[in-house]
């Protein structure tokens, strides 16, 4: 469904409206560079991260907390930024995460995937529908970047927020997060290509982002696979 919206999106309105509209005013506001591709988020590995919980004082109160709020912290109304939260292996039970008030900044990825690689193995399979060498080369240097590794965690976040988890205090949030930076990406990234093979890709695309979707599904939540 999220898919197909955007499609929808990109046959009615004009590139140039949306980037003088809604969220896409908002970023230009923020500065020349807020538009520019490739501005991703990269997931920190859980060693770098702190887990959230309530202390006043430092030391090893403190460090204590940090150890133990992983156990003890309530995480049904979301999880903040930047904290690791605990691992989940059913989809029913998934934990979204509290999106980045920016909805050019996209959402953290699901802990325990490997995004790059689901990607990486779904652009690959797609390669077989060239013929030459070279094309292949071309479409694996076009659809594995940063800015699409960005948008299949946006979709990934969707699907659990909309399919999953609908009654979750932030899945709509979620879900309009979600969708804002995947439209200002697909429109940034996707759209902008003009090449001979422009409709193949854009096809091509779509499947790579479903398959990489659902493979990043099976990574998170190994007991609803």
């Amino acid at each position: 469904p999220l898919l197909n919206q955007l499609q929808e999106l990109s046959s009615r309105v004009q590139v140039a409206d949306l980037h003088n509209a809604g969220e896409y005013a908002a970023a230009a506001a923020n500065g020349p560079n807020s538009l520019r591709r490739g501005d991703t988020w990269r997931r920190p590995s859980s060693r770098h991260r702190t887990v959230l919980a309530p202390s006043r004082e430092g030391g090893p109160q403190q460090q204590a907390a940090t150890h133990t709020g992983r156990k003890h912290a309530d995480y049904s109304k979301g999880v903040p930024e930047g904290v690791a939260p605990p691992p989940v292996y059913k989809v029913d039970d998934a934990l979204l995460p509290i999106p980045p008030p920016d909805t050019s900044r996209p959402l953290p990825a699901p802990e325990g995937s490997h995004e790059w690689d689901a990607l990486q193995s779904a652009v690959s399979a797609a390669g077989s529908n060239f013929k030459s060498p070279n094309a292949k080369v071309t479409w694996k240097k076009w659809a594995l970047t940063a800015d699409n590794v960005a948008l299949v965690v946006s979709a990934f976040w969707w699907v659990v927020a909309h399919i999953f988890r609908p009654d979750h205090p932030v899945a709509d949030l979620i879900k309009d997060h979600a969708f804002s930076h995947f439209s200002r990406q697909y429109i940034l990234s996707v759209l902008q290509y003009r090449g001979a093979n422009k409709d193949l890709y854009h096809e091509l695309w779509k499947k790579v982002v479903s398959e990489a979707t659902l493979t990043l599904l099976r990574e998170a939540y190994p007991k609803s696979a």
